[in-house]
């Protein structure tokens, strides 16, 4: 799939996770798709938890890597 954004967090803590997804979602424009490459335990709930309360919309997931379409209101 095509992005615009990739981000490596690797086994980073939720707080640590959660500042980065925020970082870069504000350096996307509305419609871009953020790649982020997860290896914590806990990675997959967290990015779905963030993208839920913030309003972006969780494409897919393949293997380590998610994708999320940024939505900016």
């Amino acid at each position: 799939m095509k992005y615009d954004l990739h981000i490596e967090v690797g086994d980073n803590l939720c707080s640590e996770l959660m500042v980065r997804l925020k970082t870069a979602a504000l350096t996307l424009k509305n419609g871009q798709v953020l790649r982020v490459t997860a290896r914590g335990a806990g990675a997959g709930e967290d990015i779905k938890g963030w993208c839920e309360l913030t309003e972006q919309r969780f494409l897919f997931r393949k293997s380590d890597d998610y994708f999320i379409r940024i939505n900016h209101p």
